[in-house]
């Protein structure tokens, strides 16, 4: 990167990158206090501007034994970059054509918690996965891009720092970043996974004791606001609003219900997906369906990584 940035040609891969003319992408591995040191990351600003892209390193153990960011991405993640990359300048870039180019994505990411008591929480299992992959696909399309990020873990939320997201945990602190960031976006995606109901709080650490004589404890609840179908109500003519449901059961069972929500929400698509082992939350891997109110049949309906997913998703979105 280094040899990059200052136009060295000296050897043979230099000499490569300084005479080529096609896109270049680099997928940089190496130290994670190596990742951080402010030449490397002047160097690494530096190329972005002069429209290298990058596949960012993340976290895990490197060479040397120490961990951090700094992992190279997954080979998966890097193929998947270079299949949508036209492959000389002089092609026209997918974001010229397509219909979120420089139009404002608005998405939610990640889950939602409710407090047990001062010391505790309630958390559901959405991991940020699928919003990432939408949210970098976006922006690779020419769409600014806003996200509105939950409590996911830390490497998932390194990698979603380029997208500077407004953060939140709870209900309350969810509905009022929507509120402020929605007046401005085009479409929004809302890919996080709300809590359809929060614990009423202890003030008070619940001690041991309380569960010693029927060694069960039963807290109040309440219902939390649907914030997909409060948006889509007051939603401007050229907005949409695009859901996502997690559902159980069979694929019939879970069509059904999905889209009776999607009708009773007032949302432009649904997205729904299974709640099964090895798809959905935390999975690197979904089963979606594309579900309109225009359409009988799902527009799109398929089992496959997130980062293929992302594409039809997109694609489907009317601007």
């Amino acid at each position: 990167m280094a040899r990059y940035a200052a136009g060295l040609g000296d050897d043979f891969l230099s000499l490569q990158l300084l005479a080529t003319e096609c896109p270049v992408y680099v997928a940089p591995a190496m130290n994670p206090s190596m990742w951080k040191h402010a030449s490397v990351q002047t160097n690494y600003s530096l190329l972005k501007t002069r429209g290298v892209q990058f596949i960012d390193p993340i976290a895990g153990v490197v060479a040397c034994g120490e961990s951090g960011i700094g992992h190279i991405a997954d080979l998966k993640v890097i193929a998947d970059a270079l299949e949508i990359t036209p492959r000389t300048k002089s092609e026209t870039p997918a974001s010229s054509a397509h219909a979120i180019a420089g139009k404002h994505i608005l998405i939610s990411a990640g889950p939602m918690r409710t407090s047990l008591d001062p010391v505790r929480y309630v958390q559901n299992r959405s991991s940020g996965k699928m919003g990432l992959e939408i949210a970098k696909l976006a922006k690779k399309l020419g769409a600014k891009v806003s996200v509105l990020l939950g409590p996911v873990e830390n490497s998932i939320a390194d990698q979603y720092s380029e997208f500077k997201p407004a953060r939140y945990s709870t209900p309350d602190q969810y509905e009022i970043e929507l509120e402020r960031l929605f007046k401005s976006c085009d479409a929004f995606l809302s890919l996080a996974a709300v809590l359809d109901f929060e614990l009423i709080s202890e003030t008070k650490k619940i001690e041991r004791d309380r569960l010693s004589q029927s060694n069960s404890l039963t807290l109040p609840l309440k219902s939390v606001k649907d914030f997909v179908a409060s948006v889509a109500q007051k939603k401007l003519p050229h907005q949409r609003v695009i859901a996502f449901a997690a559902e159980s059961g069979t694929n019939e069972q879970i069509l059904e219900r999905a889209r009776k929500k999607m009708l009773k929400k007032s949302v432009d698509l649904l997205i729904a997906n299974p709640v099964r082992e090895g798809y959905g939350p935390e999975a690197d891997q979904n089963e979606i369906w594309i579900l309109s109110p225009k359409q009988n049949q799902p527009l799109y309906s398929a089992k496959d990584y997130k980062s293929k997913l992302a594409a039809p998703i997109l694609d489907a979105i009317q601007l």
